[in-house]
């Protein structure tokens, strides 16, 4: 690690520190002026450090103008997405002082309070205002919870996580891909071609006959089970689209050999990407199925503040 990454460091942890924030893992999750933020350090190279603000509206051209002004050399302001604002820190090599994280994190929830931007205040569980915490929650970032919310998905979530049979959700992943096959079937048939989109169908069907047939809802297996599955039922596709093609070949070296002549190195890869894409389609199911909703749970309860962006006594502790 170089002496500017080391002192970067070194400057990150005494922000968190002082300003009783909550650090994880090269993380700061904090508030000002109960403004949620989400800070990240990137140790390579010189090392930067990245403030989030995820809120509900848009600061003006002026604000921003004014802003960038106001920070100076080695900050950046940057739109991540919709309401969500990011400052970058990077020091250079003329810079010998400290950054002013605390300053710099003032002047925008200045900012954002001169630009009547409300404070977020919605839970992303219940939807519901009047939160009394803030957490990071999957899909939505760091910001306002209630804690009732997270203890009661945490209770819910755990017993089902632990149960189940991973033999039985091997079968339901079978039968799954096979139903998810199907579609494809009668367009190759119809057809003579395979819908991309029909390659997101045998991992969904896949991953829910996993479930069906109460399979271990785990953080990994139901997830590797169903991409495992549906990879097979990509490559069975081409096979089969490959043999519709050829009706007239019975022998299987025969139809090795049309495979290998039509379909090689190019079309297998091309099969591959393909599946990368259903099975990208079919990340989201996957994303909420009990094994990771338990996950994402934990790093909620693992990230939350006060609504003050304070850390927890019990935070500190740990």
């Amino acid at each position: 690690m170089s002496a500017a990454t080391s002192s970067l460091t070194a400057a990150f942890s005494a922000f968190a520190r002082e300003g009783g924030y909550l650090l994880r893992d090269n993380r700061i999750y904090g508030a000002c002026r109960r403004y949620p933020f989400e800070a990240a350090l990137a140790s390579h190279g010189r090392g930067a450090v990245c403030f989030f603000f995820r809120i509900n509206g848009i600061l003006s051209t002026d604000r921003l103008k004014s802003l960038r002004e106001t920070l100076g050399q080695g900050w950046t302001i940057g739109v991540v997405s919709s309401g969500t604002y990011s400052l970058t820190y990077k020091p250079t090599r003329e810079q010998s002082e400290s950054p002013d994280f605390a300053g710099a994190v003032e002047h925008m929830a200045k900012a954002l309070q001169a630009d009547r931007i409300p404070v977020p205040d919605t839970c992303p569980l219940c939807q519901k205002a009047s939160c009394d915490a803030l957490a990071k929650v999957q899909d939505f970032g760091f910001g306002p919870v209630h804690r009732a919310c997270l203890r009661k998905a945490e209770k819910t979530l755990r017993p089902v996580r632990a149960s189940g049979s991973r033999a039985l959700g091997l079968i339901g992943a079978l039968l799954g891909t096979l139903v998810g096959l199907i579609p494809s079937i009668f367009t190759i048939v119809l057809l003579d071609r395979v819908f991309l989109l029909a390659y997101a169908i045998p991992p969904l069907c896949a991953f829910q006959g996993y479930k069906l047939l109460h399979g271990r809802m785990d953080r990994h297996a139901p997830l590797v089970t169903a991409a495992l599955f549906s990879l097979a039922a990509t490559l069975l596709l081409g096979l089969g689209h490959c043999a519709y093609a050829a009706q007239g070949l019975s022998a299987p070296a025969q139809l090795l050999e049309l495979w290998s002549a039509r379909y090689g190195l190019g079309e297998l890869l091309k099969e591959l990407l393909v599946w990368v894409f259903g099975s990208w389609l079919a990340w989201g199911q996957f994303s909420r199925s009990s094994g990771y909703a338990a996950h994402s749970i934990q790093t909620s309860l693992d990230t939350m503040t006060d609504r003050n962006g304070k850390a927890l006594a019990s935070s500190k502790r740990a």
